[in-house]
C-alpha cells in the first residue's frame, strides 16, 4: 500500500529548507571575532576599580577590546590569540565576560572584554 500526500511537491520543500539551513550555518565563521566598542555606551575610558593594582599602571592609550567566541567551537588560546592580534602586541588585562545582550552571534554567544594597553609607537617599531 502506498502513501499519498495531498501536498504538491511532497517532502521536497522540507528537504530544500533543511539543506538551505545547513548551508547557512556552515557559512558562519567559527573563529573568534571582534565586535565594535560601540556595543557598549561610549563612556570615557577609566581604569576599572575592581581590577587588582596593575604594575605598571595603564597608560593613557588604554582601550577596550571585545571578542566573541563559543566554548563549543573555540579554544581559549584562539580567543587570546585574536585579542593579542587586535592589541598589536600590547599588554592585555582580562576585564569581563558576559553572555546577555552583548552583540555576539547565536553560535558564538560569549563576549570577553580585555583592556588593551598598546605599546608606545617607538617600542612597537623597534620590536619589528
Amino acid at each position: 500500500m502506498s502513501r499519498r500526500t495531498d501536498r504538491p511537491g511532497g517532502a521536497a520543500p522540507g528537504l530544500l529548507l533543511a539543506g538551505a539551513l545547513v548551508m547557512l550555518l556552515a557559512a558562519c565563521s567559527t573563529e573568534p571575532y571582534p565586535i565594535e566598542t560601540s556595543t557598549k555606551p561610549p563612556w570615557k575610558f577609566t581604569t576599572p576599580t575592581d581590577l587588582p593594582a596593575l604594575d605598571p599602571p595603564l597608560s593613557g592609550r588604554a582601550h577596550r577590546i571585545f571578542v566573541c567566541y563559543g566554548s563549543a567551537v573555540n579554544e581559549e588560546d584562539e580567543v587570546l590569540a585574536r585579542a593579542e592580534d587586535l592589541c598589536s602586541g600590547g599588554r592585555l588585562v582580562l576585564e569581563d565576560q558576559d553572555t546577555f545582550w552583548n552583540g555576539c552571534s547565536v553560535l558564538q554567544p560569549v563576549r570577553v572584554t580585555y583592556i588593551c594597553d598598546p605599546p608606545e609607537q617607538g617600542a612597537a617599531a623597534e620590536s619589528n
